[in-house]
């Protein structure tokens, strides 16, 4: 048996045989031990450790994909979006995530708006540390499970490879918005 102490007064008890695990208040005088199937603890765990994995922080505060790509989603010309982290290299900004989208747009859409036209729109909208300084994307489809959910970990792949390619643009490109060559600036997928 496995007694790990996670919080002061309060333990995880797990059996050998994972059928259940007992959440108590450990030594506590109130002892009000509780037992939950282990199955459906490990659940909540990984809903949990998946949940605040979506969220990234830029500048000490925390960014929501969700909340960006609803407003992507307002957009006249934009059908569907996904926001996830994009890491920097150094040279661009200092060692951290920024929000970075994968846009699809409406059909007949392509030629009559640009990256820079989304970031605009965003940044009306959503305070300094939100705002697309990571770039945007033009994408054919956002890849999403038959549920309907967003893959982030191909947007995450996505982004980590454009990373890479930032580093062949110079700096000044990347920070007006207006570069739409090699890097990963506008490019399509």
């Amino acid at each position: 048996m496995k007694r790990r102490s996670f919080e002061p007064h309060f333990d995880i008890i797990i059996s050998p045989e994972l059928s259940h695990v007992c959440l108590g208040m450990g030594e506590s005088k109130s002892d009000r031990s509780s037992s939950v199937p282990a199955a459906q603890f490990l659940l909540q765990v990984f809903h949990h450790l998946e949940n605040s994995r979506i969220k990234f922080p830029v500048n000490g505060l925390q960014v929501a994909p969700a909340e960006l790509e609803a407003i992507i989603l307002e957009h006249d010309d934009v059908e569907d979006g996904g926001v996830v982290g994009i890491m920097l290299p150094v040279e661009f900004r200092n060692e951290e995530e920024y929000p970075r989208a994968y846009v699809h747009l409406k059909p007949g859409a392509q030629r009559k708006i640009a990256p820079a036209d989304i970031q605009a729109f965003i940044k009306a909208r959503v305070a300094k540390h939100k705002q697309l300084m990571g770039g945007v994307t033009f994408i054919e489809a956002v890849p999403r499970l038959p549920s309907g959910k967003i893959i982030r970990r191909l947007l995450r792949e996505w982004a980590k490879k454009d990373a890479e390619g930032f580093s062949n643009q110079p700096k000044q490109c990347y920070i007006s918005g207006e570069c739409t060559d090699a890097g990963g600036w506008s490019t399509s997928r």
